[in-house]
């Protein structure tokens, strides 16, 4: 992936590559992913149909 990446977990801590090339590991808890979507159903409440369009081909 072309630099800028991020790692952010459900509740907006983020982890940041710095400016120079490295390496970032990250232990993934899906037991929290799955209470921040019960808490925050955003999920519930996209509407692909409103962007599609302007993906085009992707």
């Amino acid at each position: 992936y072309v630099g800028k990446s991020v790692i952010c977990a459900p509740w907006s801590d983020l982890a940041r590559a710095g400016d120079q090339d490295c390496l970032i590991i990250a232990d993934l808890d899906f037991d929290a992913l799955e209470k921040s979507r019960k808490e925050f159903p955003y999920l519930r409440d996209r509407r692909p149909e409103s962007y599609f369009g302007l993906l085009g081909d992707v």
